[in-house]
């Protein structure tokens, strides 16, 4: 009786063609493919000849498959190294790592450290950091007698002391302190209103910056209120850098936590 072979429901792939490679590596079949090509190859070649089937059926084990490697068509870019930017917080052009104030806008000649009046001495070093002094006087104007460059006159209206973590003006110091200010700047056209603004240590340097920035633009606005021109103001923010007192203290904390009103005469053009 001829041996009958039923033919697959689908064909055996021996070979593997894609497209757009240029390279392939040739793999033994799996040992379950190999398994299925076994039950349809006969065992014997007589069979083969009995069932009218070619001779040439080739045996499991010598059939491998074709695993394409698909390349790029053009060559592979080397990703270039994007340069770490330098942390500079207050933008003064000073890295963080090399400025002793990084949350302070200062100038390259201090180190990244701000001298507002100019005198050759950092703000932090300067008993009077509004007008202009010397070594000698820790940066203080000597009264009666002008530096070379001239030291414009200022006035201390005051300072506005604050709550922990706050930037509320309470309505006292409105009375006693901003009404003699406004009045004096409304008097003088000469004369400019320059505000600092101070928090005591608690907290991280970067919070007590920022709580100093509020705490001048709380003033600020209260003057603007009042009519005087923005132009006319000035604020200066120090955090914590420049204490009246000891921070260990509660008592000390509650002086720190401040606002200095100045009234300052301009500087000659």
């Amino acid at each position: 009786m001829p041996l009958e072979i039923k033919e697959p429901e689908a064909p055996v792939v021996v070979a593997v063609t894609v497209e757009n490679t240029t390279k392939a590596i040739v793999k033994p079949l799996p040992a379950k493919v190999k398994t299925e090509v076994s039950k349809l190859v006969p065992q014997k070649k007589s069979e083969n000849a009995v069932a009218g089937l070619p001779l040439n059926i080739p045996d499991p084990d010598s059939i491998s498959v074709a695993v394409p490697i698909p390349f790029p068509d053009s060559p592979v870019s080397v990703p270039v190294p994007v340069p770490v930017p330098v942390a500079d917080a207050d933008g003064d052009g000073v890295a963080d790592a090399n400025d002793p104030c990084p949350y302070i806008k200062g100038s390259a000649k201090h180190n990244g450290c701000p001298d507002t009046d100019g005198d050759g001495i950092i703000d932090s070093n300067d008993a009077c950091p509004l007008e202009a002094g010397t070594k000698e006087t820790n940066g203080c104007a000597v009264k009666g007698k002008l530096t070379e460059e001239g030291s414009p006159i200022t006035q201390h209206f005051g300072n506005i002391e604050f709550k922990t973590s706050s930037a509320e003006v309470h309505g006292l110091y409105k009375l006693d302190i901003i009404e003699p200010a406004i009045d004096s700047l409304f008097e003088h056209d000469d004369l400019i209103l320059v505000i600092t603004g101070h928090t005591d240590s608690e907290g991280d340097a970067l919070f007590n910056m920022n709580l100093s920035q509020a705490r001048a633009d709380a003033v600020k606005a209260i003057f603007i209120r009042k009519g005087l021109p923005e132009e006319k103001i000035q604020t200066v923010t120090y955090g914590e850098i420049m204490p009246l007192k000891e921070n260990e203290t509660e008592f000390g904390r509650q002086r720190n936590r401040r606002v200095e009103i100045h009234v300052i005469q301009k500087k000659n053009p």
